[in-house]
């Protein structure tokens, strides 16, 4: 019976500190049926990011820039990326993922709470992914060129694109009617979104297109960065980490 009690005790308690922490945006498994109460998990984006890794995920280094909770970062590690870190601004989303990170606790993970826009100033890996960011700035082509920049072996750049024929970009705002900011980022078709990579430097090496509840993006694209930034890093990164800078 003692026993008993105190499974349940400690399951309340990890239920009140998810809750404490709320809102949240990942839906993420702590164990003896305790989940986060959020709009999506992150689980099936993570198995199919590390099958889109050539040669497989398992013993490289990991960088998940604007990783919320973290759930797709620790969800490669458990499938063996080796040295994660996970990065993002927010006291919130850090202590959000370092709360998950206590029921991961034997996984090689870091949780840093820092700007997107310290990436060049950290140490390269084997992949970095940049999941759900460009569309929300002003200036996506230089947000593509300071993350080309950064540099490392690989990166997974996502965007929410649209499926008009030409070489354009949407306001964000026509989806958001009742926000009142004029800008709300920007959404580019898939032709032009792959301009814009070659543009900042990329190379290539496989797109794949997703829909449905389990993926925050529609377009994922596995590319190489160039060996040399197109942009002053340093630059860049004070104008896209600047005031009024995010739509």
């Amino acid at each position: 019976m003692g026993i008993l009690a105190d499974y349940r005790r400690i399951n309340m308690s990890m239920a009140q500190r998810i809750a404490d922490l709320g809102p949240w945006f990942q839906t993420l498994d702590f164990g003896n049926g305790i989940l986060s109460p959020g709009r999506w998990n992150p689980r099936q984006q993570a198995a199919e990011i590390a099958g889109w890794i050539p040669g497989g995920i398992a013993g490289k280094s990991l960088l998940e820039v604007g990783s919320n909770a973290g759930g797709i970062g620790i969800g490669l590690a458990e499938l063996g990326a080796s040295g994660v870190t996970l990065l993002e601004k927010g006291e919130r989303y850090h202590r959000q993922a370092e709360l998950y990170l206590e029921s991961r606790s034997l996984l090689p993970v870091q949780a840093v709470n820092g700007s997107a826009f310290d990436v060049h100033r950290m140490d390269r890996r084997d992949v970095t992914l940049w999941l759900g960011l460009v569309y929300h700035f002003r200036h996506p082509q230089l947000f593509l060129d300071y993350a080309a920049g950064c540099g490392g072996a690989l990166h997974v750049v996502s965007t929410q694109a649209t499926d008009l024929p030409d070489l354009t970009m949407t306001n964000r705002k026509r989806k958001y009617a009742d926000n009142p900011s004029p800008l709300l980022g920007w959404e580019p078709t898939r032709e032009l979104f792959l301009k814009m990579l070659a543009l900042a430097g990329y190379d290539i090496i496989s797109c794949h297109q997703r829909s449905g509840i389990e993926w925050t993006n529609n377009l994922y694209v596995v590319c190489k960065p160039p060996a040399r930034p197109v942009c002053d890093l340093e630059a860049a990164s004070r104008i896209l980490g600047g005031p009024g800078i995010w739509s």
